[in-house]
């Protein structure tokens, strides 16, 4: 009895130590657009940053109760100067804008489009958090993935290499203090 009472303790004290996971949120814009395996591109976006300690809390704009740390919005047709091969892009440096291109995502991959689409809405949340644009040599921030790759994406999520999962959360941590900062009165008379 004693054992399990000592094991029990533990237990929760490591659960107590553990760092509880950054959380962003993110409101989904689908502008008439009808996203097909929207829901299974949902679980593994969020499957992804939960390997990182990272929690995605999904919303639709239009119904959105909080503000929101980043913004996707599902293009229906990518402009027609858009080069060939661009699926989506964000805006790093302004920290909060997706796009996606549902046509170049659903055309290029309709057997398994609700994993593909959930590594786009990774790769490009990624860029956001992390603030700046960059790519890896491999995994989720690849620039381009191969056909096998996306085929792997079905099996197992493909994931963020350690390099970019510390400038994720250098990124989420850096935009809540600009926040904390932000509500604080900058001239208090005291």
């Amino acid at each position: 009895m004693k054992s399990a009472l000592c094991s029990l303790l533990l237990a929760v004290a490591k659960l107590q130590a553990e760092e509880p996971p950054a959380t962003v949120a993110v409101c989904l814009d689908y502008q008439g657009v009808e996203v097909k395996a929207g829901s299974k591109a949902r679980y593994v976006a969020w499957q992804i940053f939960k390997d990182i300690g990272v929690k995605i809390v999904w919303s639709i704009c239009e119904f959105k109760k909080r503000p929101e740390d980043v913004r996707i919005r599902f293009v229906a047709q990518a402009p027609d100067d858009l080069p060939p091969g661009i699926l989506a892009f964000a805006l790093p440096y302004e920290g909060k804008t997706v796009e996606i291109y549902y046509d170049r995502v659903h055309n290029g991959t309709p057997s398994f489009l609700g994993d593909v689409l959930g590594h786009v809405m990774a790769h490009e949340i990624a860029h956001l958090l992390q603030g700046v644009a960059r790519h890896s040599e491999s995994g989720v921030l690849k620039p381009n993935w191969s056909a096998e790759e996306k085929e792997q994406m079905s099996r197992r999520p493909l994931q963020f290499t350690s390099h970019d999962a510390e400038l994720i959360r250098t990124g989420i941590a850096s935009r809540a203090s600009k926040r904390a900062a932000a509500r604080a009165p900058s001239n208090a008379l005291r």
